[in-house]
């Protein structure tokens, strides 16, 4: 796609150079006037998006995860196949796994907390001394130990 933009925007340069002088000024001047919105509303749009009270789900859930979570301790994402997110450990700033359904096997004892969103039981149940430490937008994050393998 790029390709063909960087030809189609050469030619149309080219057109603009054959043009007379006052009609090359006229066609300037018209399509600076027909971009001001443009670069007005992305401006706008911009500056709503980093606003200070704006802040995406997947941020607070990482915050949430980071505060409960040790730097040096890894985190246990357990959410449905269509809400697999891998910004959930990128915002935490923590290293993690995945999980897509499927037991994790013996778990290893980095694991400090584990995300879910519907907590399937038997996952629950490897973790019997789980204490929940928050919700945000339908995610448990609940601080674990190790349990035995």
């Amino acid at each position: 796609v790029t390709p063909f933009l960087a030809v189609a925007a050469a030619a149309g340069l080219w057109a603009l150079a054959e043009l007379s002088r006052p009609v090359r000024w006229a066609v300037f001047g018209a399509l600076a006037l027909a971009a001001v919105p443009y670069v007005m509303l992305a401006a706008l749009r911009f500056e709503g998006a980093m606003s200070a009270d704006w802040e995406a789900g997947s941020v607070r859930l990482g915050r949430l995860i980071a505060r409960v979570t040790p730097p040096d301790r890894w985190v246990l994402v357990a959410l449905g196949e269509r809400n697999w997110n891998p910004s959930t450990l990128y915002f935490s700033h923590r290293r993690g796994l995945m999980l897509c359904g499927r037991d994790p096997g013996a778990v290893d004892p980095r694991y400090a907390t584990l995300v879910c969103d519907a907590c399937p039981e038997w996952l629950l149940e490897r973790f019997p001394d789980r204490r929940l430490e928050g919700s945000l937008a339908g995610h448990s994050v609940y601080r674990i130990s190790p349990a035995a393998p």
